[in-house]
């Protein structure tokens, strides 16, 4: 049920596999997602309305 899966900049993880387990069609994950951080602007900017420099000054100080 579970696998490990290498994560860019973070390592191995374990993570949900595909259940079921079918023999003919057995599927594969290809994709894990996102980086960390690869959608702060989307929400940050998006849905929480902040701008650029705000999201900057959050990000120099270690917040995001």
């Amino acid at each position: 049920m579970l696998m490990d899966a290498d994560i860019e900049g973070v390592g191995s993880v374990k993570m949900p596999g595909l259940v079921p387990k079918l023999s003919a069609t057995p599927g594969a994950v290809e994709w894990h997602g996102g980086t960390l951080g690869s959608h702060n602007e989307d929400v940050y900017g998006g849905l929480l309305g902040l701008s650029t420099e705000e999201i900057g000054r959050l990000a120099e100080e270690g917040a995001i």
